[in-house]
């Protein structure tokens, strides 16, 4: 569950997508990172898979800006995390964290959905 002050910024994002170029803005906003988050959960699983944790942190490096973006500190702070232990070439601190971002990935869903 995403707690209070997040939800909060969710929405702070969300009304400044607005601002800036309406409900349709807003719509293709949150289209586009649920259509680009699960590509690069499915690119991250394959490097993982292959042990190239280099080409996993650069898709954690992209996903943290996008996470920003909406407001989604707790999804921006684990793929920071990620990102960390991919330059650190920490495989096993990068899947734990990828572990965790997966669920609260779905709770920013269920948070954009709701707004």
């Amino acid at each position: 569950m995403i707690e209070a002050t997040e939800h909060a910024r969710i929405d702070g994002a969300l009304a400044q997508f607005l601002d800036l170029g309406g409900a349709e803005f807003v719509t293709e906003m949150i289209d586009l990172l649920n259509q680009q988050t699960p590509q690069q959960f499915e690119a991250i699983e394959k490097a993982l898979a292959t042990g190239d944790i280099i080409a996993a942190q650069r898709h954690a490096h992209s996903m943290k800006s996008s996470f920003g973006n909406f407001g989604a500190t707790t999804c921006q702070e684990l793929a920071t995390r990620m990102d960390r232990a991919g330059k650190d070439g920490d495989a096993v601190a990068y899947r734990a964290d990828f572990e965790l971002l997966k669920p609260a990935f779905v709770q920013l869903q269920a948070a954009l959905n709701a707004g």
